[in-house]
């Protein structure tokens, strides 16, 4: 009845409350810092291990930027999912860029980089029009909406 997206639906069935934008940085397990070095420099790009969300059509634009930065070769993980995307990252498999609000609360892992300036993806709370007339539903969505009001800057701009 109630997501978060990366992109405004289309469909006029749906209800989308712009939230603003996500912000993300790159991030590795202390593990995998401690035994590259280098993923704490410049050159993470071309000598690190990549893990990227599995998008053939590079829908998302984490999977655009990552297309444009990293060298092929170097994405060794496909994951479908966000929290997939982090397990492999927790569990030392290499580099993501992830979201700032999920990498500060994730014990061990290590930020790398300032806030990506060139990747901040938009952020839509999405209902179903007739889910946002039950009242818990509502009420939900409501403090959703309230959740990322209070999220800092660093984490998430809201315009």
């Amino acid at each position: 009845d109630i997501a978060i997206r990366s992109q405004r639906p289309t469909s006029p069935n749906l209800y989308a409350r712009f939230l603003g934008h996500c912000r993300y940085a790159v991030y590795a397990s202390s593990t995998y810092v401690s035994q590259h070095p280098e993923s704490t420099t410049e050159r993470r790009m071309e000598n690190c291990r990549w893990i990227s969300y599995h998008d053939d059509k590079s829908i998302l634009l984490v999977t655009r930027w990552l297309r444009q930065q990293v060298p092929p070769e170097q994405i060794k993980l496909y994951c479908s999912t966000l929290m997939a995307l982090l397990q492999g990252v927790k569990s030392g498999q290499g580099l993501a860029a992830l979201p700032i609000f999920v990498g500060k609360q994730t014990q061990d892992l290590i930020q790398l980089t300032p806030a990506l300036i060139d990747l901040n993806q938009k952020t839509w709370l999405v209902l179903n029009r007739n889910a946002g007339r039950v009242q818990a539903i509502k009420a939900v969505s409501a403090w959703i909406g309230e959740i990322f009001d209070k999220l800092d800057d660093e984490c998430f701009q809201i315009e």
